[in-house]
This record gives C-alpha cells, sequence and structure tokens, in this order.
C-alpha cells in the first residue's frame, strides 16, 4: 500500500480498497504551523489548570508531540 497525501483543503482520494485499511495521519511540515498566540494562550491556560479542555478534540489538537500528554507540549512549541 502506498502513502497518499490530502490536498490544501484536507480531502483524500483514495482508491476502493477490498481489504481491512489503517489510515494513520501524520503532519509533515512544522507542527506549529497555524498556531498562533491565541492557541498558545489557551494551551497555557490548561496547563495551568484556570481552563482546563472538556473537548475531546481540543485534547488532541493540543498533544503536539503525541505522546498523550498536554502538560509538557507547551515547551515544543517554543523550539
Amino acid at each position: 500500500m502506498g502513502r497518499y497525501y490530502s490536498t490544501s483543503n484536507g480531502l483524500f482520494n483514495l482508491p476502493k480498497l477490498n481489504v481491512e485499511t489503517n489510515v494513520s495521519p501524520f503532519k509533515t511540515d512544522n507542527i506549529i504551523n497555524g498556531l498562533n498566540a491565541l492557541d498558545v494562550s489557551i494551551l497555557n491556560e490548561h496547563i495551568s489548570g484556570n481552563q482546563v479542555f472538556e473537548n475531546q478534540n481540543r485534547k488532541f489538537a493540543a498533544d503536539v508531540s503525541v505522546d498523550y500528554k498536554i502538560s509538557t507540549d507547551l515547551l515544543n512549541l517554543e523550539k
């Protein structure tokens, strides 16, 4: 099976598959591409406990190092 990349709008065009397939998304550019000061501020609020994420999608998005932890990811943004 080959690698397929999304278009600029995030869509994929995959061939018809007749077998069970595992799709694993990954990012090939800078992990902080698209983040702004507001994103970092919101993440900092979560880490400090002032405004903890309740939404699973926000937790997933905040895990920039993909280690299932959010508490140290703010440090990774500065690298």
